[in-house]
Formats: C-alpha cells, structure tokens, sequence
C-alpha cells in the first residue's frame, strides 16, 4: 500500500478556526483500495458546541456528536501513525493546511498529491485556459463531482462523508494516473 487517501470534516474553512469533526483514510496501491484497512474516526469532546453552519455540509449535529469520546488530538495521532511514510492523496489542499496548522512539525516532509488541484490545472492547459475558469473549479470543488466528471463514481450523497470522499479521491487519482497523468506529489 503504496498511498492513503484523506478527507478531512471540519467546523471550518478558516484553518486557524476550524476543529476536526471526522476523519477517513483509505490505504491503496495501483490497483486495489484497501477498505477493510481504512482509518474512519468521529470526534466529539470539547469543541461539539462549535460545529455551527458547517454540520449543513457535513450531518454532523452537537446532538450526534455529544457522547462520542474522542478528542481532536486523540484522533490526529492516530491519523499520523495510520499514515506513516504513504503518499497522502487528498481532494483538497484545506486537509493539508489543517494538518500542518494542527501538527506543525510532526507532518513536516509529508508528501501528498491535491488531485482537484491537478484535474483543474491539467484541463485548463488543455483547452488553452490562462485564468481558472469556473466551470472547472466548479467541478473540482466536490470529490463526488470530481468522481463523476472522470466516469468513477462509487457513492454519492447529499452530505460530505468522509469515507466515501475518501474512496471517490482515490478513485479519482487511480483513474487520473491510469490515463497516464504525472500527477505532482508535493511536501508539507
């Protein structure tokens, strides 16, 4: 198992803001997704009460989540661990952003590949594009989107789960790589 594919369900888009509401991390290689493997945690505790706007993306409510007993940092460390040396595949850089915010340098050298990122650049070079043109980024906003725009589609719902984001990234990365795509692995 070569990768792990990421989503992050988060209170906020402003990093230094946002609390962990849930995780998923799902281990693959070229060809097989490692679902019986995957990482999926859901985090209550202190911060329940913050969840505000952000559970009309995710579900989540202060009801759900206030009896579940993981802490944010509980579930970070075992993110971190679940990860070790794999190269992070993630719909969007925000998870990235979070984990340095959060982990500083216990993720410094991370290496991970935003394939949003890349499906939108890759596709306005292709059709002669020199400003981000919003029928692309609207596409790539959404790893479900992104799943069905590239014929890969395993689930979708009307709310964010991170495990299915997780499945529908790496679904995407395996299609984009399978049709010869270099895709850029960045670090942290």
């Amino acid at each position: 198992m070569d990768y792990v594919a990421l989503d992050l369900e988060l209170t906020s888009l402003n990093i230094r803001e946002a609390k962990l509401v849930a995780l998923a991390a799902v281990p693959f290689d070229s060809s097989t997704l490692y679902l019986d493997k995957s990482l999926l945690m859901v985090v209550g505790g202190e911060h329940v009460h913050e969840i505000g706007n952000s559970a009309i993306f995710h579900g989540y409510t202060v009801e759900d989540l206030k009896y579940v007993d993981v802490e944010e940092s509980e579930a970070l460390d075992a993110l971190i661990n679940f990860i070790g040396n794999k190269i992070v595949v993630v719909h969007s850089t925000i998870d990235i952003r979070f984990l340095k915010e959060k982990l500083g340098s216990k993720v410094k050298g991370m290496r991970y590949i935003d394939v949003a990122q890349e499906y939108v650049w890759r596709e306005q070079l292709s059709r002669g594009y020199t400003l981000l043109k919003y029928e692309l980024a609207g596409t790539a906003l959404k790893p479900d989107s992104l799943a069905r725009e590239l014929n890969v589609m395993f689930a979708s719902g009307v709310l964010h789960n991170p495990l299915l984001d997780a499945v529908n990234t790496a679904l995407v990365f395996l299609k984009m790589t399978k049709e010869g795509k270099k895709l850029k692995v960045r670090k942290v």
